[in-house]
C-alpha cells in the first residue's frame, strides 16, 4: 500500500511538472481538453464493452476434456515438474472445453488428497494465458483457492481466495497449506479424482451465484451458463476499477513466471 501511493503521487508530481513546461493548451500537439477526454474515454469503453460481453459470453461450468498431453508449453511443463517434486500427482490432463486445442490443462492431486490443482497454459484471443489454481474444500460447502493470476471476480461468497500473482508451485503449495494449519479443516478428494471432480467444485460456486441472480444457465444440462446484468457489471466493471485502484499484489505483476 505504500508503495502504491508513493507510485502514485510521484506520477502525479511528474505530470504536474510536464503541464507547468508545456504550453497551456497544447501537449504534444494535441490539446489538454482532448487529452482528458480520451484519459476518460478510452478506459470507459474497455469497461463498457467487458461489460456488454460479460452479459452474453457463455461460459462452461467444466474446464477441460480428458486428452493426452503432448509437447509441453514451458510454464505448464515446469509447474507440473515442481507439483510432482512436491509429491503431487498427475490425475487427469487435456484441452479446454471452449478453446479447445489453445488451451492445455493438467490436474494434479497432493498426497494427502487435501489439495487439488489445475495448471493451464495456451492462448486466448491470440493472448498468451498461463495460470494455476489449487483448490480446498471444506466441510460447510465452501472453497478455498490460492491463485498466481487475479483473473475475473470471485462472485462466489463461499469461495476465499488468496492471490499471489506469478508464483511458482513452491509458493503456492506453501503458502495455501499454511492457511490450512491456520485452522481450516478441508475433506478429501477421491483418490481417484478427474477432471469430473473439479466440475463438482465449479458447479457448486455456479448454482451459488445463479441463486443469487448474478447468473443464469443457458442450456438444460446446466453446462454452460451467463452473467446477468447485475453479475456483469461487478466482475468486469466493479472488479475492474477495483484493480486500477489497487491491484492484486503490485509489485508482483512485474515478476516473471515460471518457464
Amino acid at each position: 500500500m505504500v508503495f502504491q501511493a508513493y507510485a502514485g503521487r510521484l506520477r502525479i508530481e511528474k505530470t504536474i511538472g510536464f503541464l507547468n513546461r508545456a504550453a497551456p493548451d497544447k501537449i504534444l500537439g494535441v490539446s489538454t481538453s482532448t487529452e482528458l477526454i480520451l484519459a476518460f474515454a478510452l478506459p470507459l469503453s474497455i469497461f463498457l464493452l467487458a461489460f456488454v460481453v460479460g452479459c452474453f459470453e457463455k461460459r462452461a461450468v467444466r474446464q477441460f476434456e480428458s486428452a493426452q498431453l503432448g509437447e509441453l508449453p514451458g510454464y505448464l511443463n515446469a509447474m507440473i515438474a515442481s507439483a510432482i517434486a512436491n509429491g503431487f500427482r498427475i490425475c487427469d490432463s487435456g484441452h479446454h472445453t471452449k478453446h479447445k486445442e489453445k488451451m492445455w490443462g493438467a490436474l494434479v492431486l497432493s498426497p494427502d488428497r487435501k489439495i487439488l490443482a489445475v495448471i493451464g497454459d495456451g492462448t486466448i484471443s491470440g493472448l498468451r494465458s498461463r495460470w494455476t489454481v489449487l483448490m480446498s474444500r471444506l466441510k460447510d460447502g465452501s472453497f478455498f483457492f490460492t491463485c498466481d493470476q487475479a483473473g475475473s471476480a470471485e462472485l462466489d461468497p463461499m469461495t476465499k481466495r488468496q492471490i499471489l500473482m506469478k508464483a511458482d508451485f513452491n509458493e503456492m503449495f506453501t503458502k495455501h497449506s499454511a492457511r490450512l494449519a491456520e485452522g481450516i479443516v478441508p475433506l478429501d478428494f477421491p483418490e481417484k479424482s478427474n477432471w469430473t471432480t473439479m466440475d463438482e467444485v465449479y458447479r457448486a460456486r455456479v448454482d451459488r451465484i445463479v441463486t443469487m441472480g448474478l447468473a443464469r444457465y443457458v442450456d438444460a444440462d446446466r453446462q454452460m451458463y451467463c452473467y446477468s446484468p447485475w453479475g456483469s457489471f461487478r466482475a468486469t466493471i466493479l472488479h475492474g476499477l477495483g484493480q486500477v485502484i489497487r491491484p492484486s499484489s503490485f509489485v508482483r505483476h512485474y515478476k516473471r513466471q515460471p518457464g
